[in-house]
């Protein structure tokens, strides 16, 4: 299972635009096994993000995520749509769980 989450922070200390770093690190071992600088927490980013991971470290069986909008459909009274994400169908497709973290300690074991 692999733990996936974006941190938005000025990671250049004012040297450049602030950003976020968006990752994947192993749940079991807590290693960092992809990263890389975006602009924000977007679908986009989360899709390279994955195409990425799955280029270096083929298909995990999971991913575990906060309840981010670009993985869980957060609108309760949302009056259209199947309630998943276009992360979340892609993830369907590749045969990837998505597990939603009910806490951000709940993912802090890294």
């Amino acid at each position: 299972m692999m733990q996936m989450d974006g941190s938005p922070l000025d990671w250049f200390e004012g040297r450049a635009a602030k950003c976020s770093l968006i990752y994947t690190v192993d749940d079991a071992t807590g290693e960092i096994m992809v990263a890389r600088f975006e602009p924000t927490e977007t679908m986009w980013g989360y899709f390279e993000l994955m195409k990425d991971h799955l280029t270096i470290h083929g298909r995990p069986i999971a991913l575990y995520t906060d309840k981010h909008g670009v993985f869980k459909v957060n609108h309760k009274d949302a009056v259209s749509g199947d309630g998943i994400t276009q992360f979340g169908r892609a993830m369907k497709a590749l045969d990837i769980k998505l597990i939603y973290a009910n806490t951000p300690q709940a993912k802090g074991r890294y």
